[in-house]
């Protein structure tokens, strides 16, 4: 039989996925990049297992989008950084990014 493996978290917290995407916003904008490129937006020499891993869990969060050609910012970041927090945009998004993982879907599906 086999093991049933419970569903992948996210390496990073939601507010920490934020920034580091608002940080790929702020170099990049939606232009789609090189994982190399987002590793040196966020400050790292090169692509080591600590950026696949963040990188994974903005992909996640649905911050990232992975394209043919690279990486670029997905359009619920962008109404993260293009509204107040107080807007509905804005709470949608994070509501959005926050149930977006697979592991948060089964939890909100079951004790909400």
């Amino acid at each position: 039989m086999a093991r049933m493996r419970s569903p992948n978290y996210p390496a990073v917290g939601l507010s920490e996925a934020v920034e580091l995407a608002r940080t790929i916003w702020k170099k990049e904008q939606r232009t789609s990049v090189p994982p190399e490129v987002v590793a040196s937006a966020w400050g790292y020499r090169g692509l080591s297992g600590l950026t696949r891993i963040k990188m994974a869990a903005l992909k996640k969060y649905g911050l990232l989008e992975q394209m043919k050609d690279g990486w670029r910012v997905s359009q619920r970041a962008l109404q993260l950084f293009l509204n107040p927090p107080e807007s509905p945009e804005y709470r949608s998004a994070i509501q959005s990014a926050a149930r977006a993982p697979e592991l948060f879907q089964e939890l909100y599906s079951t004790h909400a």
